[in-house]
């Protein structure tokens, strides 16, 4: 897997937990509905990381 790429998914999951992270630590159940996409996001660079 080239660098540039490797990068690329390393730094977007990182910041998809930083947003899952904070918003979950606002708490309304607004902002657990919005943080969903931000772990969907960090699960699926997980996977491709995986590959």
């Amino acid at each position: 897997m080239p660098f540039a790429r490797l990068a690329l998914i390393l730094a977007s999951a990182l910041m998809a937990a930083a947003v899952t992270v904070w918003l979950m630590s606002l708490g309304g159940p607004a902002l657990l509905i919005a943080a969903l996409p931000a772990f969907l996001i960090a699960a699926v660079a997980f996977r491709v990381l995986r590959r």
